[in-house]
């Protein structure tokens, strides 16, 4: 089998690797899947992979996981600002890790609730 993994974090902000690696940890810790998507998704696509401008139109990164229902969504949430690298934001699901935005959208089992 081969490997089409890049490593690009180098040509993403610092603190955008930071906040993802932290995230990361927490979701794995709770054996959640991630999955960045929306415009930052876009932008990694186009301009890291592949050099082709996008214009960024929003200061926010999605980030979509995966949770059975309500209840594991909120250990989600109450992790995050546990961790230290979060802070809670003006949203339920909007946290803020320095000159980072992330919004967490849930999908999987609590759509179906």
């Amino acid at each position: 089998m081969t490997s089409i993994s890049r490593d690009i974090s180098n040509k993403l902000s610092p603190f955008l690797v930071t906040a993802l690696r932290e995230l990361k940890k927490i979701t794995d810790g709770l054996n959640l899947d991630l999955f960045i998507m929306g415009a930052t998704a876009r932008d990694i696509l186009f301009e890291h992979l592949n050099g082709i401008p996008a214009p960024r139109m929003t200061r926010d990164v999605d980030i979509a996981v995966c949770v059975a229902g309500w209840e594991e969504f909120r250990r989600l949430t109450d992790a995050m600002p546990a961790s230290g690298v979060f802070l809670q934001g003006d949203r339920d699901q909007r946290f803020v890790s320095g000159d980072i935005i992330l919004d967490i959208i849930p999908f999987g089992g609590i759509s179906g609730r």
